[in-house]
């Protein structure tokens, strides 16, 4: 059927925008539930974007993805691309490109004679398809790009940085150096701080684009120093600066139409365009990352996520010079049983979650996340053990029920990551799904966590509505408050999707049932019948919801003790392996000199 008019909105900023000039018969495409709430109280026709596409359509998502990927491979091998650089150009379009593909593919299930959507705060119409994908694409690309150093410093402020650089490398004389590649984080600074534990003299630092002014440049290259010059237990971190004396690069990149994506014309040369128009910022930044261990040296590398280009080259820069690096797995990155499982997992992990080139020491949060880090880089870093979250101590007051926690997550549609999260939307209707089971069974409560946040997507007062169904009551709760952690005392079962909570109940012996509205990804590999007394396992999903009361039902009866080393055997690192991380890493820098 062709369409009069047919308005597209990704968001709830989208629906406000278009709520007051749609247009007569308009049909609204609604990528959001929390937008799609705005014209309830309208005569608006909307289409929720998941009645549209399918679990075929994530899939097709995924193949295009890597197929675009393998090409860029191809390109950069026939041009001498470097692979750092490679790698940044597929990192700063990954975040976006599946959900800019996933929109295109959704669009042409609909038909329309005119199409609208807000660009720039107005509701803007479109004749074609074509034009209105152009529009919405810099939403897309734009958004979740790594953000890439302001290049508006001169080169006097670079000279200073430089010199601010070697500065730094005099002062520090012959202390241990431990530098976090990127900003720090949690994880790097809780593994620089034990790496630095043994070593008194030993300076933990972080490497950062260079300053905006000579100022700034200088303030944070030695604020720290001379402050800790007063003060030894100064905790402010000393900043090298990421910089480059080598003249910008002219050269840029060429891309033949059809390179890309030869099924889609208009989204070939949006991609082309895209990546064309970050090649020589990339570059550059990857040469700031290459010359950083001309002018300062540095004992071990420390980093978590490696999106950020220069970053990346200075890991690497180090590493042919000898010097190791440390990363933590930024997930629980697994490698699922099934082939387009597998494809989709790598795409996301190789993004710089799990291995890189000339990566010596991973530490992963799990034993799963060994499988992934192996398939998505040749490279073979020596594993170590490293343990998410904390362990908690179990209420020991008798309840009378059973308590499970569904703290899932889910991707709005511009962050969209196919087949290993959810839209807002699958994800809503998953705990629905849940919700509807678990009304029917006795002894059970529901906890629904959620996080307070706002623009997410998801339409929390939609889904309180429901839950005030009597069914529900007494059975559902829904929570934005309680933390998460408080629950770590009490659940008996915690349902989620990929997050690393999961693996923080494993660790705390607690199953996990893996739920998804479409239930094509697991996380970990899982059981797929009822347990029974003395046939327990640690993971459970359903193929189909008809499998939600029995299953859940069973793990109720079956699960009234903690799990088993037996039935974690695999699933979580042993406490003589993580014993074995921690020395490992207290007596780095002892091994470290008396290998120099």
């Amino acid at each position: 059927m062709l369409l009069d008019h047919c308005a597209i909105i990704l968001d709830k900023n989208d629906a406000t925008i278009t709520k007051e000039k749609t247009p007569e018969n308009a049909i609204v495409l609604s990528f959001s539930p929390e937008a799609s709430a705005e014209f309830s109280d309208t005569v608006t026709t909307t289409i929720d974007c998941e009645d549209l596409f399918t679990s075929v359509s994530h899939a097709l998502i995924v193949a295009k993805t890597a197929r675009v990927f393998n090409k860029l491979e191809e390109i950069a091998k026939n041009n001498d691309i470097p692979p750092a650089v490679l790698k940044s150009l597929q990192n700063c379009i990954f975040n976006g490109l599946p959900g800019l593909l996933l929109t295109r593919w959704t669009l042409s299930k609909l038909e329309a004679h005119s199409y609208w959507a807000p660009v720039g705060g107005e509701l803007v119409r479109f004749q074609s398809q074509e034009d209105l994908i152009v529009a919405l694409a810099p939403r897309f690309l734009n958004r979740n790009a790594p953000p890439l150093p302001d290049r508006s410093a001169g080169n006097l402020n670079k000279i200073t940085a430089i010199a601010a650089n070697r500065f730094l490398d005099i002062f520090f004389g012959r202390r241990s150096r431990i530098l976090q590649a990127d900003k720090p984080t949690e994880y790097t600074q809780t593994i620089a701080k034990s790496i630095a534990s043994r070593q008194d003299n030993s300076v933990i630092l972080a490497a950062r684009p260079v300053g905006k002014d000579i100022f700034s440049t200088l303030r944070r290259s030695l604020s720290s120093p001379l402050r800790r010059g007063r003060n030894r237990n100064s905790q402010k971190i000393p900043i090298v600066s990421r910089v480059s004396h080598r003249a910008a690069t002219k050269e840029g990149l060429s891309l033949r139409p059809k390179d890309l994506l030869s099924s889609d014309t208009t989204l070939d040369a949006i991609i082309r365009q895209k990546l064309e128009s970050i090649f020589k910022e990339i570059k550059n930044d990857v040469k700031a990352g290459d010359a950083l261990p001309e002018t300062f040296s540095a004992d071990v590398l420390v980093t978590e996520q490696l999106i950020q280009p220069a970053a990346l080259a200075a890991v690497q820069s180090y590493s042919r010079r000898g010097v190791p690096s440390i990363m933590v797995v930024h997930g629980t990155d697994t490698l699922p049983d099934d082939r387009l499982g597998q494809c989709a997992a790598k795409l996301w992990a190789a993004q710089g979650r799990a291995n890189f080139s000339g990566l010596t020491h991973l530490l992963a949060k799990s034993p799963t996340s060994v499988a992934i880090a192996h398939a998505v880089s040749e490279n073979r870093p020596q594993i170590h053990a490293f343990q998410v979250g904390s362990q908690y101590q179990r209420c020991k007051l008798k309840k009378d029920f059973f308590e499970i926690v569904l703290a899932g997550n889910y991707r709005t549609i511009e962050q969209f990551v196919p087949w290993v999260t959810e839209t807002p939307g699958e994800f809503l209707r998953g705990v629905m799904e849940i919700a509807e089971s678990v009304s029917l069974m006795e002894s059970v409560r529901l906890v629904i966590k959620l996080k307070p946040t706002k623009n997410t997507g998801l339409n929390a007062n939609q889904l309180q509505e429901a839950l005030e169904a009597d069914r529900f009551a007494g059975k559902v709760v829904l929570d934005f408050d309680t933390p998460l952690s408080a629950y770590f005392e009490t659940m008996d079962l915690l349902v989620g999707n990929n997050s690393a909570t999961l693996q923080e109940a494993l660790n705390n012996r607690i199953p996990v049932f893996l739920n998804t509205w479409r239930r094509h990804y697991t996380h970990f590999p899982a059981r797929m019948e009822p347990p029974a007394p003395g046939e327990r396992s640690a993971v459970y999903a359903v193929k189909s919801a008809s499998g939600l009361g029995p299953m859940l039902t069973a793990i109720r009866d079956a699960h009234q003790s903690p799990l088993t080393d037996q039935e974690l055997d695999g699933l979580v690192w042993t406490d003589t392996e993580l014993a074995g991380s921690d020395a490992f890493l207290r007596n780095f820098l002892d091994q470290r000199t008396q290998e120099i």
